[in-house]
This record gives structure tokens, sequence and C-alpha cells, in this order.
């Protein structure tokens, strides 16, 4: 949920890149990317962490034939929530972003998270948006984006293929599809046979789908109709007990 003062006033992705300057995607035209509905990447224990979000700022606040201000600049005034070993950085470095313009900011981790952290956190990004009265700049009132979470998750993973957790007996392979709007196969392969337990979670951290069978050696899968569940951002999590895969699956029907 967000509280915009200035309605047609639209900031969109934030960029993350912890060891330099952020580069917005400029494949964005417009809104905040990734919104809530997308959410940010799970943050794992015992990795680094980046999140890249770009800011579009409008040149002016013209919607739908109205009278409109040209926009000076959006200065991003904070980003609420974070713990304390993460952070945020923007480009440019002043956090303002001119009318016109897309701009991103570095959301990332100072430290590795550990597993005292493990758990939803929700976040809150403040920004002001500025018009020019006059040839000046003037505030127009401050914006709330509410609604986003970082979850840190115990799994060890790699964001783009294979995930290896503990001593690689136990492989995450992928989820199809992901997003979703119905239906989804989670594929996994095993070094040994066991007996596994498949949930899904909300990013409160409440179980809407809970399912225990025994995965053999060899490649296994679970099946999750995300028709039983409303639109938004879960996490899903394999384990035996002692190796654990977690990943996020967004359902958006």
């Amino acid at each position: 949920m967000k509280r915009i003062i200035l309605s047609t006033l639209i900031i969109a992705t934030f960029a993350t890149f912890s060891y330099g300057q952020c580069s917005p995607d400029m494949s964005v035209t417009s809104g905040i990317s990734p919104d809530t509905a997308v959410g940010m990447s799970v943050s794992y224990v015992g990795q680094p962490y980046s999140e890249i979000f770009s800011f579009v700022v409008p040149s002016d606040t013209s919607v739908n034939g109205l009278p409109s201000a040209p926009i000076s600049h959006v200065k991003l005034d904070d980003v609420v929530g974070l713990p304390s070993n993460y952070t945020y950085a923007c480009n440019p470095a002043n956090c303002e972003f001119p009318g016109g313009s897309i701009k991103c900011v570095d959301m990332y981790s100072t430290g590795n998270p550990t597993s005292s952290q493990i758990g939803s956190y929700p976040i809150t990004i403040k920004a002001t948006g500025y018009t020019l009265l006059l040839g000046n700049p003037v505030s127009a009132g401050q914006t709330i984006y509410d609604g986003y979470y970082l979850v840190i998750s115990a799994s060890v993973g790699i964001e783009e293929g294979i995930q290896h957790v503990a001593n690689g007996e136990m492989k995450h392979l992928i989820s199809y599809p992901n997003p979703t709007s119905g239906n989804t196969t989670i594929e996994f392969a095993m070094g040994y046979s066991s007996p596994v337990n498949f949930t899904v979670s909300n990013l409160l951290g409440e179980i809407v789908f809970n399912e225990t069978k025994t995965a053999n050696k060899g490649l296994n899968n679970f099946k999750f109709d995300a028709n039983t569940v409303a639109n938004g951002v879960y996490i899903y999590s394999i384990t035996d007990g002692i190796n654990t895969i977690s990943k996020k699956l967004i359902v958006n029907k």
C-alpha cells in the first residue's frame, strides 16, 4: 500500500550493486520496479546481498489533461526497516533525481547476514517531490511506499541457477512457471532417498501449504496450485531436517 501526496509523481525502480555506483534499468518506463507485487529478492545467510531499484521520474505532473507543473527533482529521504548490516546508496550520491530522468538506488548488505537475522523485515521507502514555481523548487509533499519485505533465508543459494545446500546432496533445479498464475512445479535433485517436507509461506512467515513425501535418489518434484492463495510473493522451502532449499515464488493471477 502506498500513500502518494503528489499523486502524479511516480518514482520507479531501486537498483543494487554493493561495490560501486548502481546503473538504472533503462527498459523501465514508469513506476517503481520492482513493485510490491514482485518484491525484493531473498537474502541468504552467509552471502552478500544487493537489490537494484530504478527511479523513473516524470518531467511534469500532467495527468489526464489537468493543469501540470514541471518537476524539479525527487529526493529520496530514507529507507526505513533495513537490518543493521544493510544500507543503501544512490546514483547520484545526493539521492536527488531530476525530473525526466531514470536513476537508481543500491540497497545492499555491508556484512553477510547471519542465522540470527532469519526472518521477514518490512521496508518503507520515503521520498519528497519538488515542483518548479517561478524557477524555484518547492516541496510537493512526501510520498510513502510500504508493502516491501526483505526476507533473510537460512538457505545458502546461488540466485541464477542450481542451488547447493550443505554438502551438495540436495540441489534445487527449477520452478516453473515463476511467476505463476496457477499450477507450479518445483524440481529438485537428491543424492539419497529421504522423507522431505515442502512448505509455502507468505512474507509474514505464515505457512499456506504443507506436504511431506519420500524423495528418491535422483530427480523429484512437488506440485503447488497457486489458485489457493492471493497474489503476492511467497517463499517455498524443501527440507529433510538437515539440508534445506528456500526460494521465492511470485503469484500473479
